[in-house]
């Protein structure tokens, strides 16, 4: 039993060892450098844990972010959020003031001319079919905004940049590979073109877990930027991306009632599990149970890693 209050986040770091191990050891399989969005976890300690287990950098999602990685050390950020000129700034001084190598993403070409002598390294964002930012690498506006960058004025123009998260939306590993091929053929494809009007390319970033985890080659990509499998989730688990076991992180409730005859139970923090969750197959929900009654193996590792998880010494984690 856990002399916790619940509810409680718990981390089992056995599996969250493993699951850094294996995505490091599988982007050398495949040839491609490893920068882990740190956006997941936002903790220093694990963070430093992929940088131990060979990640080139990290990548974050806020300035924030940045900000306490960079205090701690981390000395290669990619901030993967595309920046607009209030921010030039912001991030100019950052690299400044700390020696850290930060770099930034931009899709505009506005925003492209603005960090013109901010002395700031630049990816191009680039829609690999997510729809949600980035240029179009078939319209004559992505070639203008690269070759802007490409002029390197005051800056270093560091390649292009993608994030497969439709990946996210797939139903098996087999759909999200498909994913992760569509993204490389329409960044390696988009290199191509840059190169091909003189515009140097000398990276090609992509990435999100479900692809990097179904991803069967990556042939002609340097770098990639998975980030959930730190932890995993249900969701990669449904997609067929990883195991249950793989869960790193799970949530300590307590059922605070339930009455016999009913089936409905309510558990801390004032929720209600019923065996019918809307939106969950009858097929997941037999796996799910079948993952729930795997548990108890799991209190006694966690509890053996992580004691109390902090109630009673210092946690091993510190969150950003």
């Amino acid at each position: 039993m856990y002399d916790l209050e619940t509810p409680a986040l718990l981390l089992h770091l056995d599996v969250v060892e493993r699951n850094v191990k294996q995505m490091a050891e599988r982007a050398t399989r495949l040839g491609v450098a490893l920068r882990p969005h740190a956006k997941t976890h936002k903790c220093v300690e694990l963070g430093r844990r992929q940088l131990a287990a060979g990640a080139r950098g990290l990548t974050v999602s806020t300035t924030v972010e940045a900000e306490v990685f960079a205090r701690a050390g981390v000395r290669d950020i990619t901030w993967a959020f595309p920046i607009e000129p209030g921010h030039i700034p912001h991030m100019r001084q950052l690299a400044q003031a700390s020696g850290v190598t930060v770099r930034v993403v931009v899709d505009d070409l506005d925003t492209a001319r603005a960090l013109a002598g901010s002395g700031l390294h630049v990816w191009l964002k680039v829609d690999c079919g997510n729809h949600r930012a980035g240029v179009d690498p078939a319209a004559p506006y992505g070639l203008e905004v690269a070759r802007e960058l490409a002029r390197e004025r005051g800056l270093t123009f560091d390649g292009i940049l993608s994030h497969s998260g439709h990946a996210y939306r797939t139903n098996n590993k087999q759909e999200a590979a498909q994913v992760a091929e569509q993204e490389r053929g329409v960044m390696v494809g988009f290199a191509e073109r840059l190169r091909e009007e003189s515009i140097p390319v000398r990276e090609i970033s992509v990435g999100s877990t479900p692809a990097m985890a179904a991803v069967e080659r990556l042939d002609g990509v340097t770098e990639a930027r998975p980030g959930n499998y730190v932890f995993y989730d249900r969701t990669m688990v449904l997609i067929g991306c990883c195991a249950p076991e793989d869960v790193g992180v799970t949530v300590l409730a307590s059922v605070v009632s339930h009455q016999p005859g009913r089936r409905t139970s309510w558990w801390t923090p004032a929720r209600s599990s019923s065996p019918r969750t809307p939106g969950l197959r009858t097929s997941d929900r037999r796996r799910w149970a079948r993952y729930a009654g795997r548990r108890s193996s799991w209190s006694r590792r966690c509890r053996r890693n992580m004691g109390s998880f902090g109630r009673r010494r210092r946690p091993f984690w510190k969150a950003v």
